[in-house]
């Protein structure tokens, strides 16, 4: 495995976690892969979002995204296929949950819960943020 930082995401690694839910996503995964996925995750606001990244080089090997709403939070986490059983979805779990995401009043903005559909559609795992309790 390449030398690996793990960190939060910000605005500036947008393109870098299209192209890594891009990598990952499977043929005829619901109009997830292709051209689409940029254009329709481009406005996701990672200032809102609490996303947590692996990054090997320039690139984004595995991602744990918590998005907020009205009735708590969705988590999705997605590997590299190519780096998967080597812990790094649960490592950027708990990251995510150390960040301690909390619900809003408001729904996710549109992005986010696109991010969201597109993370289980892509194989992620994404559970209510109540799956976790009393584990933070």
């Amino acid at each position: 495995m390449p030398w690996l930082r793990i960190r939060r995401l910000g605005p500036t690694d947008l393109p870098r976690l299209l192209a890594h839910l891009a990598e990952v996503a499977e043929p005829g995964c619901g109009g997830v892969t292709g051209t689409g996925l940029p254009a329709r995750l481009d406005d996701l606001d990672l200032g809102r979002v609490v996303a947590f990244g692996a990054v090997a080089g320039n690139a984004i090997i595995a991602t744990a995204c918590a998005v907020p709403g009205p009735e708590g939070v969705g988590i999705g986490v997605t590997e590299d296929p190519r780096y998967r059983d080597r812990g790094l979805g649960e490592m950027l779990l708990s990251q995510v949950l150390g960040a301690r995401p909390a619900a809003t009043g408001t729904g996710p903005a549109e992005a986010g819960s696109l991010l969201l559909r597109c993370m289980a559609c892509l194989g992620g795992r994404v559970l209510p943020l109540t799956e976790f309790a009393g584990t933070t």
